[in-house]
């Protein structure tokens, strides 16, 4: 997104009682996050739920101004300011009806990695949850997956451990803005984290890890993995709260059981009992339920079939996915074709072992 565009989304996050899905409705009638601030107000009161107060903040030049703040401190601090409209923007996140306009992010890391899992759990966690943890990390470091958590005491801060020792990239999602950092007795994890992984925020600077942002927080969490895995969690929690955003998103959710009479099982017990999650006993239970085991044996399937005659709108199909993950709609619009022919030639490609169907209806190459 343009730096002039770019600037007035953000602007918008600090215009009140503008949520992110009332922004976006305004950004799509608009045209873009600058023409919000531009359009006459007869035409934004025809905007379902936009209201004269509303309006009475966009003409305040208080959310320009933190904005512009807010552009100072990540140019300064080395942080990436993503809006839901760039491609950068985690995809499957990117897919809920809830997603941030804006996403605040530093580190090293592929927020489109295709492969992704969130470990989650109480902040009690026992010897049992963090041998669980490591073992469960451990055993799909093969399949090179990013594990997300939101860097908080107990099952948390041990997924991200796990992660760092075993190579793998790992996300902490806060609660807070990049200003700071909580809990402090993480920061140096945190350091490790921004070398190998990264820090994701949709709070700008000033905010507090305020107690309301957490809940909020693990629908990132939820939103931008395949799967959540729950590996201790009581009868009420945080881990709760993201494993029932992630069956509302459609993400796979997976839970590890423990001892029936263990208050730091009654959770995952469940959400094991109730449906909710599916039962995981070893780490080749969460690739199964993935598809990463099925992915892995097909890795070398594109080559194989390099020299496969395609159709004329196959050929069309992989030659618009050859720049990354598409959505299904974009490879509409860039193949001309109906929507009916792309689904069933993509369908056609994936048992081709060319193409990869993706959750949130994207797809891309194998």
């Amino acid at each position: 997104m343009h730096k002039d565009e770019l600037l007035y989304a953000v602007a918008l996050t600090f215009v009140p009682q503008i949520g992110d899905i009332t922004a976006r409705r305004l950004i799509q009638f608009c045209g873009g996050p600058e023409a919000v601030f531009r359009e006459k107000r007869k035409l934004l009161l025809s905007i379902p739920g936009i209201r004269r107060t509303h309006l009475h903040e966009l003409q305040s030049s208080e959310p320009l101004r933190r904005a512009e703040k807010e552009l100072r401190f990540a140019a300064e601090h080395h942080v990436t300011i993503h809006t839901c409209f760039d491609s950068t923007y985690p995809y499957l996140l990117g897919q809920c009806p809830d997603a941030p306009l804006v996403l605040y992010s530093r580190g090293n890391v592929d927020w489109n990695n295709r492969r992704n899992l969130a470990i989650v759990g109480t902040r009690q966690a026992t010897e049992y949850g963090k041998q669980v943890v490591h073992e469960i990390v451990q055993g799909l470091a093969e399949y090179n997956p990013i594990i997300v958590s939101g860097l908080a005491y107990g099952i948390d801060i041990w997924a991200h451990r796990s992660a760092l020792k075993h190579g793998l990239d790992t996300i902490g999602v806060l609660g807070h803005g990049h200003d700071m950092l909580y809990p402090g007795n993480h920061r140096s994890v945190a350091e490790s984290m921004l070398r190998q992984g990264g820090l994701l925020t949709e709070y700008p600077t000033g905010t507090k890890p305020d107690r309301e942002n957490f809940p909020a927080r693990n629908r990132i969490v939820a939103g931008m993995v395949q799967g959540v895995l729950v590996v201790e969690a009581g009868e009420k929690g945080g881990a709760l709260i993201t494993a029932a955003l992630a069956n509302s998103y459609h993400r796979e959710v997976m839970a590890v059981p423990g001892r029936w009479n263990d208050a730091w099982s009654a959770g995952c017990l469940a959400l094991i009992r109730t449906n909710q999650a599916a039962l995981v006993q070893q780490p080749g239970d969460v690739a199964l339920a993935l598809n990463w085991m099925d992915q892995t044996k097909r890795k070398t399937a594109p080559q194989l079939q390099l020299f496969q005659e395609l159709s004329q709108e196959e050929q069309q199909l992989v030659d618009g996915l050859r720049a990354g993950s598409k959505h299904i709609d974009e490879l509409g619009m860039l193949t001309q074709l109906p929507m009916a022919l792309v689904n069933a030639k993509l369908l056609e490609l994936e048992l081709k072992g060319m193409v990869i169907n993706l959750p949130g209806k994207y797809a891309r190459l194998a």
